[in-house]
């Protein structure tokens, strides 16, 4: 009896992995292929079209550029021990290259290891949004598990290199780690975790959340937005560690005096 439970085990793990699958992502690829390493897809649309689960991975072309914004809804989710991992293969890192808008959203979902690729924006000044948005607004008080983010470069964004961000109640995300990551030339922060907090401190929205190995600089804040043009801004999360980061030549923008 036990060698049959054994081997049972045994094909229910093999299974599990079995089921993952693997994407590429070419610049000379076509959006009517597989997606797979001898008929990858051409455009982030095409990305965008498909659920993914957990272990799927979803492999950029190293050294190409990619225009428009990767996007995930709920119906795309990964495990702390699974995730889903948008990433680099090849030579060198692909380029999201984002315009005026998102690089990377996922939107009430977790589950995710952004790794070994870049993000650019259009510029501080002419970008409308995030470089990697995080985002939940659950009910319940759910916290969504697991963002990694390894080995990113994200530069010109109007509002935040990486943000974690979340508004209902203590619903929010735990287990976020942001690591090797150089967020430059962004206008509010380089990275940020926002959301609300219970004023007693009974709750946050954020736990467990580990920045180490990052370099924030060059994010010079917004005229029209006092506070801003930090490093790193950390807020509505608790369990924080930073270390071994680098923040230089970020500017506070201050609202002028009597205005």
């Amino acid at each position: 009896m036990s060698i049959r439970v054994s081997s049972l085990a045994i094909l229910c793990l093999f299974s599990t992995h079995a089921w993952a699958a693997d994407y590429y992502v070419s610049s000379a690829g076509n959006d009517k292929g597989a997606g797979s390493s001898f008929n990858p897809w051409k455009s982030l649309a095409r990305v965008n079209r498909q659920s993914y689960k957990a272990g799927d991975r979803i492999l950029f072309q190293g050294g190409a550029t990619f225009s428009g914004a990767i996007t995930f809804s709920s119906s795309s989710a990964g495990t702390g021990a699974s995730p889903i991992t948008v990433t680099s293969y090849g030579t060198g890192r692909a380029l999201i290259a984002a315009g005026n808008g998102v690089g990377l959203s996922a939107y009430n979902t977790a589950g995710f290891l952004i790794q070994n690729i870049n993000f650019q924006g259009s510029g501080a000044s002419s970008n409308t949004d995030n470089g990697i948005k995080f985002y939940a607004d659950l009910s319940g008080g759910v916290k969504l598990d697991t963002v990694d983010v390894d080995q990113v470069d994200v530069s010109g964004f109007h509002m935040y290199g990486i943000s974690i961000g979340a508004w209902n109640g203590p619903t929010g995300f735990k287990n976020v780690r942001i690591t090797n990551v150089h967020a430059h030339d962004n206008g509010l922060a380089g990275i940020e975790t926002w959301g609300p907090s219970d004023p007693s401190n009974v709750w946050y929205p954020h736990q467990n959340i580990y920045i180490g190995h990052c370099q924030t600089y060059n994010n010079l804040g917004l005229a029209s937005t006092s506070g801003s043009g930090s490093g790193i801004l950390v807020g509505a999360a608790n369990g924080v560690t930073i270390e071994r980061s680098v923040a230089y030549n970020n500017v506070v923008t201050l609202w002028p005096r009597g205005a």
